[in-house]
């Protein structure tokens, strides 16, 4: 029994966009950017951000190993992340037919590290009059708004000004409002 319950733990873990996953998909950027990055370290970080749930990295990996590019070719294990990558995305991509299933596919997809779906079940959750589902709506916009997502920002701000999800608090919405991001 505790071993069941220590592999729900795992997976639920996995499951989460952590700072590591935010900051390895970073690295990998940078070094795409980056004129004299090698392939090897290219693949490499584009492996750990993979591994820490971005499907746009799980993407990216699937197509490195596909084609041999700065690591061993090995078709089958391509095969494996662009499954993996194709079940994020469907699972952001099938959100949007009706509103309870859209809530089940959104929340889906960012358990499996794709970004926009948070977005998209904020908003959702906005257009609730229940509290608990606005307070879970602006929890959701704060953690865009931490990671750099403007809009998100912008929707805490607003839910501050109004009172919607949060107690109304104007000097902080025009704290907020004016943050430089």
């Amino acid at each position: 029994m505790v071993q069941q319950q220590d592999k729900k733990v795992r997976r639920s873990r996995k499951a989460v966009v952590t700072p590591l996953a935010v900051e390895a998909m970073e690295q990998a950027w940078d070094l795409e950017t980056a004129p004299d990055a090698s392939r090897e370290a290219l693949a490499h970080a584009y492996l750990m951000a993979a591994r820490a749930g971005r499907v746009e990295a799980m993407t990216n990996v699937a197509l490195h190993l596909e084609h041999g590019d700065g690591i061993r070719q090995d078709v089958p294990q391509a095969l494996r992340w662009t499954r993996k990558a194709a079940d994020g995305v469907a699972a952001f991509k099938l959100g949007r037919p009706n509103l309870r299933r859209a809530e089940h596919w959104y929340r889906r997809a960012l358990a499996l590290g794709f970004p926009p779906a948070r977005m998209n079940l904020a908003a959702m959750l906005t257009n609730s009059s229940r509290k608990a589902r606005l307070k879970e709506s602006i929890a959701l916009y704060r953690a865009g708004a931490r990671l750099g997502d403007v809009k998100a920002l912008l929707f805490v701000a607003y839910a501050y000004e109004v009172g919607r999800g949060v107690r109304k608090n104007l000097k902080r919405a025009i704290h907020i409002y004016k943050q430089d991001v």
